[in-house]
């Protein structure tokens, strides 16, 4: 069972991750707000849950745009471990 949709506002807070303008371009592109990528009409895409902290991403876009934000230079107040995962149906 995962819960939640971390928001590009949150990221910081929730994941220590500090990201800028251009992360914010990406994330509007591949972010889905649905907690179920199979029902998302986006081919590529991702979603970040709550509890268990996870990213779950189907899409090599959605992938390469989540190792493009998420790097070690923007992590700024580590928050422990989460896991990115991919959406297979």
């Amino acid at each position: 069972m995962r819960l939640g949709n971390i928001q590009f506002n949150e990221v910081e807070s929730r994941l220590g991750y500090k990201l800028d303008d251009d992360d914010k371009v990406l994330w509007n592109k591949y972010h889905e707000n649905l907690a179920d990528l199979g029902k998302s009409s986006k081919e590529s895409c991702f979603h970040i849950f709550d509890i268990p902290t996870c990213i779950i991403f189907k899409g090599l876009e959605a992938e390469e745009a989540i190792l493009k934000m998420f790097t070690q230079d923007k992590l700024i107040n580590p928050m422990g471990k989460f896991s990115v995962m991919e959406f297979k149906q």
